[in-house]
């Protein structure tokens, strides 16, 4: 059998060891068997698939809020949209409305003219303590400075009486309201107030329809001196300033 293999003994046991490990039926001289059933050329051999049945796709349901809490946010909309009205609202209002302005009193102008008319003949100057928090401020009666200028004195008053006339006239000094502002709120008057007390002027205080008004009140000898005051005015609180009843 050395074809095939050999025996051989092993603990007094009987072993075979083959020499060709290919065991199929060919190696040892014996016919080949189909180890598969042989499938005709002509059979078509068909697999089946069963498809999974295919589940509608539902869209996905919005998820109700409840009621209490759909309200709760509508009225968070509507109190943020009211509170930012009433920011915009006071916003507009302390640029546009507390600006010192001519306009609010043009309809009181002809009225205060024709008393300080009728004031004018028996009035010559207001003491500085009787000014008060008024609608009306009588005005006192400026003399002319030219006719006490030295030129337009008659050449036959000695020189020692025109000094003595000079120094009289310049001691009366006369005195001016130049408002720089018309508000309604008293905290906003009152921060004009602290403005004019700091750059060194005098406050004056008066209701006009309604509103606050303030203004500088200002004693001067020369008309030079008030002009050039009521430009620096101007520099500091705004250009619309402007002179009470003139």
């Amino acid at each position: 059998m050395e074809r095939i293999g050999q025996f051989y003994k092993q603990n007094n046991f009987i072993h075979f060891s083959p020499v060709d490990y290919n065991y199929n039926l060919q190696a040892f001289g014996l016919p080949t068997v189909a180890a598969q059933p042989l499938v005709s050329a002509t059979s078509q051999e068909k697999t089946m698939f069963t498809k999974p049945a295919v589940q509608p796709v539902l869209p996905a349901s919005h998820q109700k809020v409840a009621f209490p809490k759909q309200l709760l946010q509508w009225l968070l909309l509507l109190l943020g949209a009211v509170g930012l009205s009433v920011a915009l609202y006071f916003v507009v209002k302390n640029i546009y409305l507390d600006r010192p302005t001519e306009a609010t009193f043009d309809k009181t102008e002809d009225a205060e003219q024709a008393k300080q008319n009728e004031m004018a003949h028996t009035e010559t100057s207001v003491p500085q303590e009787q000014i008060t928090e008024v609608d009306t401020i009588r005005r006192e009666e400026r003399p002319n400075t030219n006719l006490v200028a030295p030129t337009t004195q008659p050449k036959q008053v000695p020189k020692k009486e025109k000094t003595i006339s000079q120094a009289t006239t310049d001691s009366r000094n006369q005195i001016k309201i130049i408002v720089v502002g018309a508000f309604d709120s008293n905290e906003n008057a009152e921060k004009r107030v602290a403005e004019i007390q700091s750059a060194g002027y005098t406050p004056y205080r008066f209701m006009r329809n309604g509103r606050r008004c303030i203004g500088i009140e200002y004693q001067y000898q020369k008309e030079e001196d008030f002009v050039k005051t009521l430009q620096d005015i101007r520099n500091k609180f705004g250009k619309d300033a402007w002179v009470l009843n003139e």
